[in-house]
């Protein structure tokens, strides 16, 4: 909105304007078309068209309760707009809001995923979390990297079966877990007829010494085990 020549604003309140205009020396006050719906809305008796408004001018402004008011009276396509919601908490730190519009958008993963950021409460991890879910791995790694837990980075790339970065990253965070990944590499040059390349992975893979491995595994021998020797037979006696 444009105030006319000689209004002066001075006080934003909730997107009510007040201004002094200097012709008639009165304080008047207008509400923003940012904030229109807002006040305007007229709830279950409004227009589909009244509806997605409403929805609008609250996600802008934040106020993702009153999102999910307006769409119970959307028409068409609710889960998409509660996925949409869901995703635009989650930037916003909501967790409450993002659980609640998963689960009427019935994303049964998503909810089981946001269900879990509550056992996290360091920033940065819980932001690497989100980061993954939204798509943006890169910046989920560089937050986990960051963090005190930097191998969350590691399992990011080895779910996403990204396996040349997890390897770097393995160097760095758990050695142990280049056996694993180099196999997962050969596998792949094998199956481009790298067949040089492929050898030396598997070779590098090998399991010389078990008790060293299986110590510096830190336990997760116990959980996957058979994901390093059953699975792969890659045990030199």
């Amino acid at each position: 909105m444009k105030l006319d020549s000689g209004c002066y604003p001075f006080y934003l309140n909730n997107g009510f304007l007040y201004y002094y205009a200097k012709n008639t020396k009165e304080i008047k006050g207008t509400f923003l078309l940012s904030h229109y719906w807002i006040f305007n809305w007229r709830d279950s008796n409004d227009t589909d068209d009244g509806h997605k408004k409403y929805f609008m001018q609250n996600y802008q402004l934040g106020r993702y309760w009153n999102c999910m008011k307006a769409i119970a009276y959307i028409k068409n396509r609710q889960e998409d707009y509660y996925d949409c919601l869901g995703k635009e908490s989650l930037k916003n730190l909501n967790i409450d809001v993002a659980e609640e519009s998963f689960r009427k958008a019935k994303n049964t993963s998503l909810v089981l995923t946001v269900e879990k950021l509550r056992e996290d409460h360091e920033k940065k991890i819980l932001l690497g979390h989100i980061a993954s879910i939204l798509g943006e791995e890169a910046k989920a790694q560089d937050l986990f990297t960051d963090s005190s837990k930097p191998e969350y980075a590691l399992d990011l790339r080895i779910d996403l079966q990204d396996w040349n970065i997890a390897l770097k990253l393995a160097k760095d965070f758990k050695p142990y877990k280049e056996t694993f990944i180099s196999r997962k590499i050969a596998y792949q040059n094998e199956t481009n007829g790298m067949y040089a390349e492929a050898l030396k992975l598997y070779e590098k893979s090998l399991i010389v010494d078990v008790p060293k491995y299986i110590e510096e595994s830190d336990g997760e021998y116990d959980k996957d085990g058979s994901l390093y020797f059953k699975l792969f037979f890659n045990i030199r006696i």
